[in-house]
């Protein structure tokens, strides 16, 4: 059975939604889902439950890359439509122990 690497840890989320506006959550990797044509990486912030749906910013990388350097995300979350709407750019990384 495959497991995803994402899945045994907590990570945290660096949201930049204006250039004034920054601030981290802690998160953890739910699934991965396809929403019309893309794919997304599904995260939940493990204090408030608000889900967030992570892809790579930059063509050609990997949301799996976190487990060995930080990765860009586009922060795409739904909105009171269920319609995704893109909410921010953001950084993934790993939680200190």
């Amino acid at each position: 059975m495959y497991k995803n690497i994402l899945e045994t840890r907590s990570y945290i989320l660096g949201v930049d939604e204006t250039w004034d506006n920054y601030y981290e959550l802690t998160v953890k990797f739910i699934e991965e889902v396809t929403i019309g044509e893309y794919s997304y990486h599904h995260f939940i912030d493990e204090s408030s439950n608000n889900s967030f749906y992570l892809k790579p910013r930059y063509t050609g990388q990997s949301i799996e890359w976190v487990m060995v350097q930080n990765v860009i995300v586009n922060i795409v979350s739904k909105d009171s439509n269920e319609q995704l709407r893109f909410r921010a750019t953001g950084i993934l990384k790993l939680k200190d122990k």
